[in-house]
């Protein structure tokens, strides 16, 4: 409904350099004089935020804030680009240029009382190039913020009697949602089996991958949502606490696959071994699974009525070899969705690094030339898009490095049941076998931070920080 003052003629009761104060009808109200602007930079640096802090006489303290400055503020500046202007506000604040710059649109901070807009950017790609802050007598401080932590800093930063910025509450948006988004945390957790490794921070992290293929746009087949990292990163606890929320949450009903249950059998990989390379014979790279099974059981959910039972391949591990078919469990009627997770789901074959020699003491013993490794690669760029072509939404989870990596394998190997006739493997043995996949996850962890929709980096207390997407 328009105001009756809408129509009103527009008076300025004072006018200074910069502000002009003005009022229409029974509204008072405060602009920017000569239709200067401001430009906001929201700067994101590898899973960090960077803010300002500075003394602002209106508060009569000191203020945390985005980085920002006036877009034509200047005479002689009159016409500024936003981006000219942000790239100069950011580095003169902060010292950092960016590479990649996106304009998020224009935004009110108080339109009861003030007109001024301001233009929202992200700065990606930042490079320190300087000491920032600021010009003349602004005697700015710099912050790099882990976004994990950011709702801590503020509360210390208000402790300390420091006025917090408005716009932080973009930020802060799933913290200040904390009373819904922990509740279902913590109903996420209660509903799970028992035995399944889950915290608060991956129940989070599932809750997002929920909302996220909630959202996406239906067609006939049920979407592919593929969730990849290296062993032991989590992605299997991840995957089964996105499938719980899909229920729990939102009445959907999914199905979840994993890359490991598609593992060629024991007898398969001797055959293999004995053709191709004898370190075939070890599941894990590509190459080592029933791509063609994977291709039917897809199919199988894709086109599934409802009154149709389909049979999910199950591998056992400890037994190295895949389950007899009788003892695969039933999925019934069309999936909503597929969540599909594996150490490698949705890594290319140009993702690769070319041969250029050994690059640990598996590969310099056993293959020393690279052939091993060029029939893995031969057989992941051949026969693994008719499944990696099918994912609608990719999730990434990063971990710190390779060490981190057999730590949680090991913990993993501890966690396998044993029927008494198999035996787990120890340090020395987990550490060789991580390295039959160590140059596929070396490649994963530097492709997928430029090509995975949501991107999640899992430290060593398996705390998961959202990096991306």
């Amino acid at each position: 409904m328009r105001d009756p003052d809408a129509d009103a003629p527009e008076e300025v009761t004072w006018a200074g350099r910069f502000i002009v104060a003005k009022k229409r009808g029974r509204w008072e109200y405060v602009s920017r004089a000569r239709n200067i602007r401001a430009a906001v930079i929201l700067p994101l640096d590898e899973g960090h935020v960077i803010l300002v802090e500075q003394y602002r006489v209106p508060l009569g303290k000191q203020s945390l804030e985005l980085p920002a400055g006036l877009i034509g503020d200047d005479e002689s500046d009159a016409g500024e680009p936003v981006l000219g202007a942000a790239r100069r506000e950011l580095e003169e604040e902060t010292g950092y240029c960016a590479e990649n710059w996106e304009n998020l649109g224009e935004f009110y901070s108080s339109p009861g009382m003030v007109s001024e807009s301001f233009s929202l950017l992200k700065a990606t790609g930042l490079t320190k190039v300087g000491a920032g802050g600021g010009t003349g007598h602004e005697n700015i401080a710099v912050h790099r913020v882990k976004l994990a932590d950011l709702e801590s800093f503020i509360a210390e930063c208000r402790a300390r009697g420091v006025g917090i910025d408005v716009r932080l509450l973009m930020l802060l948006g799933s913290s200040i949602l904390a009373g819904c988004a922990m509740d279902r945390a913590g109903e996420l957790l209660a509903a799970l089996p028992d035995g399944v490794p889950a915290n608060r921070s991956s129940a989070k992290a599932a809750l997002l991958i929920a909302e996220r293929v909630v959202a996406l746009p239906r067609g006939e087949a049920p979407p592919v949502i593929g969730i990849n990292g290296a062993q032991g990163s989590g992605k299997s606890t991840l995957a089964k606490l996105a499938a719980q929320a899909l229920r729990e949450f939102h009445g959907l009903s999914p199905a979840l696959l994993s890359l490991d249950d598609f593992y060629l059998g024991k007898a398969a990989r001797q055959e293999l071994a004995h053709k191709a390379h004898p370190l075939c014979a070890t599941r894990g790279v590509p190459g080592t699974h029933d791509v063609p099974l994977m291709v039917r059981t897809f199919d199988a959910l894709a086109t599934a009525s409802a009154g149709i039972r389909t049979a999910l391949p199950a591998f056992d591990k400890l037994a190295d070899d895949r389950l007899p078919e009788a003892r695969w469990p039933i999925f019934a009627g069309r999936p909503d969705a597929i969540l599909f997770e594996g150490w490698c789901v949705g890594l290319d074959a140009g993702d690769v690094p070319p041969w250029a020699g050994p690059i640990n003491a598996l590969e310099a013993e056993k293959d020393p030339r690279g052939e091993w490794f060029a029939w893995s690669l031969k057989a992941l760029r051949e026969e693994y898009p008719a499944i990696w072509n099918r994912i609608a939404y990719l999730v990434s989870i990063e971990l710190p490095d390779l060490a981190s990596v057999i730590a949680s394998r090991l913990a993993q190997e501890d966690g396998l049941q044993s029927d008494g006739g198999h035996k787990r493997m120890d340090r020395a043995e987990v550490t060789r076998f991580v390295e039959h996949y160590e140059r596929y996850t070396r490649a994963l962890w530097a492709a997928m931070p430029a090509r995975a929709d949501l991107l999640f980096r899992r430290d060593t207390d398996f705390t998961f920080t959202h990096l991306a997407g």
